[in-house]
């Protein structure tokens, strides 16, 4: 008789490096960057404004970071943040004029 052992592995989030982390972008147009995370179990996604003061401001709870038609009052530092129970991970991207 056969008998099978299965092992779960957890691990903290890593977050997959952007290909830029620079987006040059203009008023009025859409802007869509996805944060990808690997860790077990899944770990939730936020992003954050970071102000001038270094205040995180939650903007939102999943790993898409999107913009129909920016504005200026958009443009600045984003930070992607994943996290589960054994760890976080972050990742910024600089949303440009």
């Amino acid at each position: 008789q056969d008998k099978r052992i299965e092992v779960l592995v957890e691990y903290k989030p890593v977050i997959e490096s952007f290909e830029t982390k620079e987006y040059t972008v203009r008023e009025g147009e859409a802007l869509d960057v996805k944060c990808i995370a690997l860790g077990s179990p899944q770990p939730a996604m936020e992003w954050k404004r970071i102000t001038a003061d270094d205040t995180e401001i939650l903007y939102r709870e999943t790993d898409q970071l999107s913009f129909e038609s920016i504005h200026v009052e958009n443009y600045g530092t984003y930070r992607c943040q994943a996290q589960n129970k054994h760890g976080l991970a972050t990742e910024e991207i600089q949303v440009f004029l």
